[in-house]
């Protein structure tokens, strides 16, 4: 007679708790990941934030250069006077802000989330029309 493997209770007890110090380590493991990687991300975003600042006071500066080496040759190459060529440069900015103040306005619309907005009026309506 051939002998059977038999599974006792007792011997599936004893397995399932030999698991649990496996199943905790691993869930300590994967806290400990997760908090290392939150911490690199927020070191991150501060290092971010403080390049995007530098970035921007340089992307200024450029833009001062531009705008006095545009007005040096209005008024030296071109002779143009004084005020005529600061109030073409006047005029240039005013049109960069308003391009750029349109663009702001149409980019807005996606943080009221639209479409999001519009599916919870329709829910809305589909519930006080069932009422």
């Amino acid at each position: 007679m051939a002998k059977r493997n038999k599974f006792s209770l007792g011997d599936t007890v004893k397995n399932v708790i030999m698991l649990v110090p496996n199943i905790i380590g691993i869930v300590s493991d994967l806290a400990a990941l997760v908090r290392l990687e939150t911490q690199l991300a927020g070191k991150t975003i501060v290092t971010v934030l403080i390049l995007s600042i530098m970035y921007a006071f340089l992307m200024i500066s450029i833009w001062f250069c531009l705008l006095a080496m545009l007005f040096i040759y209005l008024v030296t190459s071109l002779q143009w006077s004084l005020m005529m060529s600061l109030l073409l440069l006047l005029g240039l900015n005013t049109l960069c802000l308003m391009i750029i103040g349109f663009i702001i306005v149409r980019i807005k619309r996606n943080l009221l989330f639209p479409a999001t907005l519009s599916e919870c009026r329709s829910l809305r309506e589909t519930f006080e029309e069932e009422l």
